[in-house]
């Protein structure tokens, strides 16, 4: 049999298969507590399945799903630290609704230096979003896991989590630590980026009250109205490049990778 047609079989059929698991996916719930902080639209887009019209890269898919492959190792390294690890597996109702949710593991310490339990979040993550939050911290580097464990906190009534977030690819976080801290600190640049990160968060309930709003807000949009171009958005994928966050650093709109960009530009706004 001819190579290069066995070649073009694998990659045809492969390729497909990942874009068939990518919509299997797309059924999660919305409104999240994983996306409560991404564009108001673009969760409403979701909800109602409009058509995507900029679809991710092939090989993001398997990014998206790869956390959650190397949760059981870190299960098994908190184990070894002396913590007993619990999984968590039912999703449960978030006061009241529209979110549901289930965290990823609840730990306690068994050599008592933490006397109360602690919810665990492990994240897995790329070289911008592992400088981002290493950098700037959880709510102004990765303002979704912020919201996201805000909820899960009043979820399970706890007053504690904590982000552990290892290294997707280490070469590659290595490589954009060196080109960034010799460029913020010269000859005083640190050779290596820290393994992991650790934030521990408190619970806010004020930050919790904000996301369950959005959430009722987005479950009212999904359910009542049906032209995009009534539904508000964060961004604006045509006139805006750039917006300023909370700590007051002008970041590109994420409009880029959104999959429903175009739908989005077309539509405009009318409010």
């Amino acid at each position: 049999m001819d190579i290069k047609a066995v070649e073009d079989t694998i990659i045809r059929r492969v390729s497909e298969a990942l874009r068939t698991w990518e919509a299997q996916q797309a059924d999660h719930d919305v409104p999240s507590p994983s996306g409560i902080h991404n564009c108001f639209r673009a969760q409403w887009a979701k909800a109602t399945k409009q058509e995507i019209t900029n679809p991710d890269q092939l090989a993001w898919i398997k990014n998206m799903e790869q956390g959650k492959l190397v949760e059981p190792f870190w299960s098994d390294i908190f184990r070894l630290a002396g913590f007993t690890v619990a999984d968590l597996n039912e999703r449960l109702t978030i006061a009241g609704g529209p979110m549901t949710g289930v965290g990823d593991r609840m730990v306690t310490d068994d050599q008592g230096e933490i006397d109360i339990p602690l919810l665990l979040e492990l994240k897995n993550l790329g070289p911008f979003s592992y400088y981002e939050l290493l950098k700037h911290g959880l709510r102004n580097g990765a303002p979704g896991y912020y919201y996201q464990v805000q909820s899960y906190m009043e979820m399970y009534d706890i007053p504690l989590a904590v982000i552990f977030a290892g290294q997707a690819e280490a070469s590659s976080i290595t490589w954009w630590w060196r080109v960034r801290e010799k460029k913020q600190s010269g000859p005083n640049a640190t050779e290596w980026p820290p393994p992991f990160i650790v934030e521990v968060v408190e619970r806010a309930p004020a930050d919790f009250a904000w996301a369950q709003q959005r959430a009722v807000d987005v479950r009212w949009y999904a359910d009542n109205v049906t032209e995009m171009a009534k539904v508000p958005r964060d961004y604006d994928p045509v006139e805006q490049k750039r917006y300023q966050t909370p700590d007051g650093r002008n970041k590109q709109v994420p409009c880029t990778y959104c999959p429903f960009r175009d739908a989005c530009a077309e539509a405009g706004e009318q409010l």
